[in-house]
């Protein structure tokens, strides 16, 4: 699977980050953030191993 921006979202200066497994996208964008990214910065992956759902949800990617 790739993974691919649409052509409005780069058109608009978006990027994207793509990974093949990632703890959590969430917890990467953070990561990212707290690092001085400037933004629109998509972070996308094909597996999360530590993803979690909403209200303690389990999360299976």
């Amino acid at each position: 699977m790739a993974f691919r921006l649409a052509p409005t979202a780069a058109s608009e200066g978006f990027r994207l980050e793509a990974h093949d497994t990632v703890g959590s996208t969430n917890a990467l964008a953070l990561d990212r953030a707290r690092a001085g990214d400037p933004g629109k910065l998509w972070v996308v992956s094909k597996k999360q191993e530590s993803g979690r759902g909403r209200r303690g949800r389990v999360w299976a990617t």
